[in-house]
C-alpha cells in the first residue's frame, strides 16, 4: 500500500506496489511501477513504468521512466533514465547523469520502426557527475566512468573509462591515481 510510505506532500500514485520502510518525500509522481523495501525517495521525483529494488537512495529532480533499478544503488540529483535501463546492485548514478535509449532520435519516426536501445549497467558501477550513456551500451560490474565521459560503447567489467568519447585507462593509470 502506498499509503504506508509517503513522508511527503503532493504525490502522484497511480498503479504502484510499494514495500514497508520506503519513504517517499515532497512532489513526487509515481505511475505503473513496482517499489521494494527501504527506499528513500526525495523530492520531485518522477517514476512511470519502472522496478525499484531495495535500499535505495534517489535524490531530488530524478526521472526514470520504463528502467529497471536494482538494489543498494545511490542515484543522485539530475539524472535521467529512459526505457530500457537496467542498473545492477550497489551502483553509484553520479548528479546529472544522462542515458539515452536513441540512437538517431527522430520528432516523426515515419521512415523506420522505432526501437529501444538497451542500456545495462553491471554490480558495483560508479559514473560520475555529468556522464552521458549511450544506447545498447553494457558497462560491466565493478567499472568506473569518470566525471563527464561520453560511453559510445561497452566498457570491460573491472575497467576505468574516461574522456568524450570515453577510452579505457590502463590499470597503471588506474593504481598511480588510488583506484587500485
Amino acid at each position: 500500500m502506498i499509503e504506508r510510505c509517503l513522508k511527503g506532500r503532493f504525490v502522484i500514485a497511480e498503479d504502484v506496489q510499494c514495500e514497508d520502510g520506503t519513504e517517499i518525500h515532497d512532489f513526487v509522481v509515481l505511475k505503473h511501477c513496482t517499489i521494494g523495501k527501504d527506499n528513500k525517495i526525495w523530492n520531485h521525483v518522477n517514476i512511470y513504468n519502472s522496478t525499484i529494488g531495495e535500499n535505495n537512495v534517489i535524490a531530488s529532480h530524478v526521472e526514470i521512466g520504463g528502467s529497471t533499478i536494482g538494489s543498494h544503488n545511490k542515484i543522485e540529483a539530475g539524472a535521467f533514465m529512459p526505457i530500457g535501463v537496467v542498473i545492477g546492485n550497489h551502483c553509484f548514478i553520479g548528479p546529472a547523469v544522462k542515458f539515452s535509449n536513441d540512437k538517431y532520435p527522430r520528432v516523426i519516426n515515419d521512415q523506420w520502426e522505432w526501437k529501444v536501445g538497451p542500456v545495462k549497467i553491471g554490480d558495483y558501477v560508479s559514473i560520475g557527475i555529468g556522464s552521458i550513456i549511450l544506447p545498447n551500451v553494457t558497462i560491466g560490474e565493478h567499472s568506473f566512468i569518470a566525471a563527464g565521459s561520453l560511453i559510445t560503447s561497452d566498457v570491460p567489467p573491472h575497467s576505468f573509462a574516461m574522456g568524450r568519447p570515453a577510452h579505457i585507462v590502463s590499470m597503471q593509470t588506474m593504481k598511480e591515481i588510488g583506484i587500485l
